[in-house]
């Protein structure tokens, strides 16, 4: 810091000044005025009051430290900025130096200063308004600071780690918060002599990535606490030894795809296969030749896609599809599967109608119905089609379609219904022919029932789940896929901890206890993600949930571009 020092005939200049300006008439003001401006233009740091100046700062206060002053105040109204000055315990005579601190809105500032610390200096802050012409408007009165000595503070508790997990490529650590202002986290390789502080950091959470795969590293953490411009460091942590995983993939190709039919149009074909376990999508490829050299990538759809219409075709006319299916490895790397053909032909033109005939009838299942005071799950033979449409009547003379589902599903839960209300459902199965429309059977005899009373809807917990833990992830620039360990539940509930509202929010909800994966997209890059995990199981009459702990929190950092 630059410090300026008045001498004892500057400081009576300044002082003289600043009567004359303030004693100065409305006809002497033009006068002094130019004066100011021949002032400025030699580059004068002395204040002139020739305006109206704001009043001095109250509730000031200055703690002494080691390396400075640590000086504080309250904000002027009008002020444009503040004059502090530090004046010898001597006197004025003996020395002064001084610091201008613009902004009117600041309440504070840190004067290092150089000169002997052994001696009391007196300090004064006064405020300033600015005038037309860059002069400075003193208050005229300025307040002295009650300066008072550092508190002491304490020393920080030694860190303690409580975990920790990695990869071939990171070392993620947690440990106990000590009531810290925050922690500084040092490491180094097995080579190294000396640790190197990577940076410091006020969560209890760090994530030391680019790291070497099958490597040895050594990690420890320190608490501070803030002492003014200064820390306070805890003890070491003990020293954390970790080996980073060897860089090897078990992911295992997905079986090869089965294609279960073609529904051809005069200008259209629609693929349809069996859904392929343990894969994460599938890759589609296009030949309208049959030459070899003539694939065409069309597209990557994800598992739950099982078909596939492709129109603008001519009719009477052979076309190909080749399909993999793919399943994402731990460095988030596709691991495909085999290639499968099939071959499909569009019909003659003019043909009146496509070979795809209706499915059979659907038979409601009504011993297995279960009903609450809000929900009705049906159930029902399934049959061999596309899909089933969903259907409820809740008038007797008005049905609604509420939802289409997936040919292999023969249940649905009917949800968000009236207590104690009489309800009508029907199931109709469909194939869908190439243009996209479907050819329905015929719809199931209707099943009706009543819902539950709210006063009989008291429910009858179950126990609940255990508790489930991250054990995986992978991650690109922008998706993030978890892994989690199944336990015996109906499903999970995932959230995501929100920065902005320092809240955790519930992103996803899995239906299905078995499933053990959910990836996440559209993250920004390079950017830490915090989730964690609950199994959750209904009650044995479907009006609520029962919970497990939550899991532990997964902190994921999205790849660079």
């Amino acid at each position: 810091m630059m410090m300026k020092k008045l001498s004892a005939a500057a400081l009576a200049l300044m002082l003289s000044l600043s009567t004359l300006a303030v004693a100065a008439s409305a006809d002497e003001k033009e006068e002094s005025t130019e004066a100011i401006k021949t002032e400025i233009s030699l580059g004068a740091d002395f204040v002139y009051n020739t305006g109206t100046a704001p009043a001095a700062p109250t509730t000031v206060s200055a703690v002494k430290r080691s390396n400075g002053m640590e000086l504080k105040w309250n904000a002027v109204s009008g002020a444009n900025g503040y004059l502090i000055r530090a004046v010898h315990p001597s006197g004025e005579s003996m020395g002064m130096y001084y610091e201008y601190v613009t902004g009117g809105n600041t309440t504070s500032f840190f004067w290092d200063y150089m000169w002997s610390t052994n001696k009391d200096w007196d300090f004064f802050i006064s405020a300033y308004s600015e005038g037309s012409y860059g002069q400075r408007n003193l208050s005229t009165t300025a307040s002295k600071f009650t300066v008072t000595e550092a508190q002491t503070v304490t020393t920080p508790e030694k860190v303690e780690f409580t975990g920790y997990s990695k990869s071939a490529r990171y070392i993620e650590l947690d440990w106990r918060a000590q009531g810290c202002d925050g922690y500084e986290v040092s490491f180094k390789g097995s080579n190294a002599v000396e640790y190197a502080v990577l940076g410091t950091t006020t969560e209890t959470h760090a994530k030391i990535s680019q790291l070497q795969p099958n490597s040895t590293y050594y990690v420890r953490i320190r608490g501070y606490k803030n002492n003014g411009s200064e820390k306070i460091y805890g003890a070491y942590s003990e020293e954390k030894i970790i080996t980073t995983d060897s860089e090897t993939d078990n992911t295992t190709a997905p079986a090869a795809v089965n294609f279960k039919k073609v529904v051809s149009g005069e200008d259209s074909l629609r693929y349809y296969w069996d859904p392929v376990s343990n894969c994460d999508g599938y890759q589609i490829y296009f030949n309208k030749t049959g030459d070899k050299n003539d694939w065409e990538f069309v597209a990557n759809v994800n598992n739950s896609t099982l078909d596939y219409r492709f129109t603008g075709l001519d009719s009477q006319s052979n076309y190909w599809i080749s399909i993999r299916a793919y399943k994402y490895n731990n460095s988030n790397v596709p691991v495909y599967g085999e290639w499968v053909n099939k071959q499909g032909t569009t019909d003659k033109k003019g043909s009146s109608s496509e070979s795809v005939s209706a499915p059979m009838a659907v038979n409601i299942n009504t011993t297995n119905a279960a009903v609450t005071y809000d929900t009705v799950t049906v159930h029902w033979n399934g049959v061999k089609c596309d899909g089933y449409e969903m259907w409820i009547n809740e008038t007797g003379y008005n049905w609604k379609q509420v939802a289409n589902v997936s040919g292999d599903s023969t249940s649905y839960r009917f949800n968000k219904l009236k207590p104690n209300h009489q309800y009508w459902f029907t199931v109709c199965a469909y194939n869908k022919l190439s243009n996209g429309d479907v050819i329905r059977g015929k719809f199931s005899d209707n099943y009706t029932t009543t819902t539950k009373s709210s006063a009989s809807a008291a429910q009858t917990s179950v126990q609940k789940p255990a508790r489930t833990e991250f054990t995986s992830f992978s991650r690109t620039s922008n998706a993030i896929r978890l892994n989690w360990s199944p336990v015996s539940c109906d499903g999970y509930f995932i959230y995501r901890y929100n920065y902005n509202t320092k809240a955790w929010e519930r992103i996803s909800v899995i239906r299905g206890g078995n499933i053990t994966t959910k990836r996440f997209a559209n993250l920004n890059a390079d950017t830490t993600y915090v989730y964690k995990i609950r199994a959750y199981k209904f009650n044995t009459n479907g009006t609520g949930k029962v919970y497990s702990e939550y899991s532990s929190p997964k902190y994921v950092t999205t790849k660079k571009k």
